[in-house]
């Protein structure tokens, strides 16, 4: 998760201006701990995760539509034209310093994200994406992802490199070797411009066999940072995705800086 990547007003306005089923304009932060979905079924919260000192790397393109949607259940609507033969689909990488579980340190935690963009289920959110699958290399993390239904593949090798490296610009390489699904690798240059952009609600869904799953990654005062990746290595479901190797294709790139904290309802 990761899941958006699915994160910002900036990502949320450009998207719009691309893609049918934009979400709620005046979004509103859920707080209580029952609410209701368009189905009519209760959502109870989950454990409280908060993270600071995060920062995320957002590579979105176009992948098949129809590959897609034989991994998105049907009540979901993905977000794009229904002629089309493409559908958007994001990788978001997300790093945070320190992931704190109902108050609990957990040490640094890194996860990933392959998601693709739908219309908002329940109207709420700066964006809503389907979680496809996810990596990271944080047990604390996989055990609240797993405990929630949410499939995720624990990779204690996840390699993720960035930091501010005094240059205009500095490197990023992420990949997740070996990964049960489909391995990928992330590499790019984030550019050291700081952007403020408003707090921001990210919705990412999956369906499990009891019900939907809602994980609500709320964002305080993210700070925008252009970046430019390149995504390569892909093989099994991710090259299906994409139809090749290395996709060139992209309408989004871009680094984030924030904190923030994690609910999950289901």
């Amino acid at each position: 998760m990761h899941p958006t990547a699915l994160r910002t007003l900036a990502f949320a306005s450009f998207s719009c201006l691309l893609f049918v089923g934009c979400a709620n304009p005046d979004p509103t932060e859920e707080t209580t701990s029952q609410i209701s979905n368009t189905r009519g079924q209760a959502f109870t919260t989950g454990p409280s995760v908060t993270y600071s000192g995060c920062t995320n790397h957002d590579w979105f393109g176009f992948g098949s539509k129809s590959v897609i949607s034989s991994m998105v259940p049907s009540q979901y609507i993905l977000a794009t034209d229904p002629a089309s033969a493409v559908t958007p689909v994001g990788i978001v990488v997300t790093h945070c310093d320190s992931l704190k579980i109902d108050g609990r340190e957990q040490g640094p935690a890194t996860w990933a994200d392959i998601v693709a963009l739908i219309v908002s289920p329940d109207g709420t959110g700066t964006n809503s994406a389907y979680r496809l699958w996810q990596y990271t290399d944080s047990p604390a993390y996989a055990s609240v992802m797993a405990r929630n239904g949410i499939p995720i593949d624990f990779r204690p090798q996840l390699d993720y490199a960035y930091s501010e490296c005094g240059a205009p610009a500095c490197p990023m390489s992420a990949s997740p070797h070996h990964s049960v699904h489909s391995p990928f690798v992330l590499t790019g240059t984030v550019v050291q411009v700081s952007i403020p952009v408003g707090d921001d609600d990210g919705n990412f869904w999956y369906e499990t066999p009891t019900g939907p799953v809602k994980s609500n990654y709320h964002s305080t005062s993210p700070v925008f940072h252009p970046a430019t990746y390149t995504l390569t290595g892909l093989e099994g479901e991710l090259a299906d995705v994409f139809g090749s190797a290395s996709p060139t294709v992209s309408f989004f790139q871009g680094s984030f800086s924030y904190e923030g904290q994690l609910n999950i309802t289901r």
